[in-house]
């Protein structure tokens, strides 16, 4: 004995019975008796995580951090690209460290390191036109 497949009703008013589909690249359309529509659109996305981690020492009562670093990612604004950044900066010793390594090859990007004292005219430091 055959076995009658469920007719599918409209989901706003109850008594429209479904007529016909038609796929899309996003979804598809459902068209009942009653003249109404219904579409289930599909939205698919990529959500990303990026993570980087700063850090200060300093002494009580004393002005500028004899120590400070950031590690992590941080993007690269000439190519749009994430890197992974390691800066620190460290007074008490004269000394200014920066990489910038590419996590898809494992090239260096960039690499500094110089007496702070000598690391000028970069960054905020840059002259203004």
């Amino acid at each position: 004995m055959p076995i009658d497949s469920p007719t599918e009703s409209c989901p706003s008013c109850k008594t429209g019975t479904l007529v016909s589909t038609e796929e899309g690249p996003d979804g598809h359309a459902k068209y009942f008796s009653c003249g109404h529509r219904h579409y289930d659109i599909r939205l698919e996305d990529t959500l990303e995580f990026h993570a980087s981690l700063g850090y200060k020492g300093k002494m009580q009562g004393m002005g500028k951090p004899y120590l400070e670093g950031r590690t992590g990612d941080d993007l690269h604004l000439k190519t749009g690209k994430w890197m992974i950044l390691e800066r620190i900066i460290d007074r008490a010793k004269n000394r200014y460290k920066e990489l910038v390594t590419d996590p898809e090859t494992g090239n260096v990007v960039h690499r500094c390191e110089e007496p702070l004292s000598q690391h000028q005219g970069h960054g905020s430091a840059k002259k203004k036109e």
